[in-house]
């Protein structure tokens, strides 16, 4: 494998088998050298999560939304990462720009 688009596969498989430990991995690989994806930077925020790294899942929602400032999945799942730390006004503000 040696693109955005095999990696991003194979941390898709790994992730539906239930492998986050892997599928964190392969989105890694996938995102290297600054490449900006959008299904990888939502896979790696979704493997993170499965691996409760509540660290590495904002970073990867946080590189998503630099990219993509109105991508409405990753605003919520970013409000969700606020609210789950107890963040409840930046949570709010997350979404409320995601509608």
């Amino acid at each position: 494998m040696n693109n955005v688009v095999d990696y991003a596969s194979a941390g898709s498989e790994a992730l539906q088998k239930g492998d986050a430990l892997k599928a964190r991995e392969f989105y890694s690989r996938a995102l290297a050298d600054g490449r900006a994806d959008a299904a990888a930077m939502l896979g790696l925020a979704r493997a993170c999560k499965a691996l409760a790294d509540d660290a590495g899942q904002a970073a990867a929602l946080d590189r998503l939304l630099a990219a993509e400032p109105r991508n409405i999945l990753g605003l919520i799942l970013r409000a969700d990462c606020y609210a789950a730390a107890g963040d409840a006004r930046s949570a709010s503000a997350f979404y409320q720009m995601a509608v």
